[in-house]
């Protein structure tokens, strides 16, 4: 469920990180569910059966329609699961892709066309709906380890008194290649694996899904985690300039807008200095910093970030022209903000990645921490990968969701076929083309959501970030969102807010809680900013 690090200047191979659709389940305590078929569907919508099919035909189209219902702070809200997979067309009508979703209807459907609906999605690239779906926002989610950071003792769903039900639709989507989404018989899926091909096939269900459904009239917003969000800042530039359907939220979490933030790359100052603050918060959570208690987590991140936009990003900028005792002053206070050694950051030019932080903090106990979640500890074993499957903040929500999404989709949702359910892909992740043929440079959609926002002045942002999130750390996305414009106006539709969490924000319920509470008072206007 995560996110990335430059290779290359023209090509990016990221973390996979999986995480960003907003998610919606079936409570067990709903009402009897109705028999799977279309529901106001087109009549291409078939009794559900399995869906491969040979070369040069058309996929089969397949929907399960169940009714449900949650008790949310002992008020009962009712609900429709939609579970399909839908054809997505070229301009002939044939079928190039299947897209399989999940979406959370409120019922009774009176005023549908002014209730919110959003779309979801999390990231990797080659990563499910699987997070934000059962771990996040919906009906019912899986119940974690304790605070999110160790494994549960048994796989269970739960009702969720944090979905976003109450005041949203939601419609979590599952990106070609991952899910129950296939390229069509004989199309290329690499056609999807790029930056702009995603946005696309993307854009194409979001519009059709509009369509069939009568949303069109609906305030759409947008949910992105990790690299979706990432491509949601893609999506809102698209749907506007190409659907020419006005977008009015995007809902980010654990972003990665601008790749330049996170590359920590040979001349990339930059990213070094906006991790630091989130080596301090881990450090610290770990007591890894015996001048600092945890009670100072507000004041120690206050002093490490000015400490690093200014005397570190200065001296990083010097290069072989900083004095040797301006050098020795750069490394004991960095030392004193990371919890790692003299030596070590030393021996390290003074520019420290994610992944040394992760096994250097710990070291001398034999641990490595989470690259997701710097609160995770794991057995600091070699080899270990810079991002991936080793990390212990991946497998601990990834473990459980994988089982609880295979049960759910078909026991609770009654959506049935012999596809296995890709939660997460590394061929997606190793077959993404980062860029374009003719373009150079980092990997950036800051200036699609800058356009975006010019030209819709209703289209407002909302950023959630984790202080403890080394994939994406809370700086390096507060500094990208603060360079999309100078104009005080511009800046005041953006609102950003960071919890005591990780990558994965919602997998400690105290953060849930609150950004459950946030994203409400942005989406009803209670905390408009």
């Amino acid at each position: 469920m995560k996110t990335e690090k430059a290779l290359e200047s023209k090509r990016y191979r990221g973390p996979i990180i999986g995480l960003v659709m907003i998610i919606a389940v079936v409570s067990a305590a709903a009402p009897a569910k109705k028999a799977v078929g279309p529901l106001n569907a087109p009549d291409s919508l078939r009794p559900q059966k399995e869906t491969s099919t040979k070369s040069g035909q058309q996929p089969a189209e397949t929907l399960a329609v169940t009714d449900h219902a949650v008790s949310i702070n002992g008020k009962q809200i009712r609900y429709k699961a939609l579970c399909g997979l839908m054809n997505i067309p070229d301009s002939s009508g044939q079928a190039v892709a299947s897209i399989f979703y999940t979406a959370y209807l409120r019922q009774p459907e009176t005023e549908i066309n002014h209730r919110p609906i959003a779309f979801a999605f999390n990231g990797g690239p080659g990563a499910s709906s699987m997070w934000l779906h059962l771990a996040a926002m919906g009906p019912r989610r899986a119940v974690l380890g304790e605070n999110g950071v160790v494994l549960p003792s048994v796989d269970s769903l739960t009702d969720n008194q944090y979905t976003w039900l109450p005041f949203m639709d939601m419609v979590f989507v599952d990106p070609v290649g991952t899910g129950y989404s296939r390229p069509a018989p004989g199309t290329n899926a690499e056609r999807y694996y790029t930056v702009k091909g995603d946005i696309k096939v993307m854009a194409e269900f979001i519009r059709l899904f509009l369509s069939r459904n009568g949303r069109w009239t609906s305030p759409l917003y947008l949910t992105g985690e990790s690299y979706g969000t990432l491509r949601a800042a893609g999506l809102g530039h698209y749907l506007q300039n190409t659907v020419s359907k006005a977008v009015t939220g995007i809902i980010f979490i654990s972003s990665v807008i601008n790749f330049q933030d996170i590359a920590f790359d040979p001349g990339n100052d930059i990213a070094y200095a906006l991790a630091i603050p989130s080596y301090t918060a881990t450090a610290l959570f770990h007591e890894q910093l015996p001048s600092r208690t945890k009670a100072e987590l507000a004041k120690s991140l206050e002093c490490a970030e000015q400490w690093a936009m200014d005397d570190y990003l200065l001296g990083l900028s010097k290069r072989s022209a900083l004095l040797a005792k301006q050098r020795t002053v750069l490394i004991d206070s960095l030392a004193a903000f990371t919890g790692l050694s003299r030596d070590f950051v030393r021996e390290n030019g003074l520019r420290i990645a994610p992944y040394a932080f992760i096994r250097e903090l710990l070291a001398k106990q034999d641990k490595t921490i989470g690259m997701l979640d710097g609160r995770t500890t794991g057995v600091n074993a070699p080899p270990m990968e810079p991002y991936g499957y080793r990390d212990p903040s991946m497998f601990v929500a990834a473990a459980p969701l994988t089982a609880l999404i295979n049960d759910y989709l078909r026991r609770e949702l009654l959506f049935s076929t012999r596809l296995d359910y890709i939660f997460l892909s590394d061929h997606v992740n190793r077959s993404w083309q980062w860029s374009e043929p003719s373009s150079q440079g980092y990997v950036d959609e800051s200036g699609e959501l800058r356009s975006a926002m010019s030209v819709n002045k209703n289209l407002r942002v909302f950023a959630a970030m984790g202080y403890y999130d080394l994939a994406t750390p809370y700086l390096s996305q507060r500094y990208s969102f603060e360079h999309l414009a100078s104009d005080s106006a511009f800046m005041g539709r953006i609102r950003m807010k960071s919890y005591p969490a990780g990558h994965q924000i919602y997998t400690f319920i105290p953060a849930l809680k609150q950004l459950t509470e946030d994203v409400e008072g942005f989406v009803t206007g209670k905390n408009r900013p």
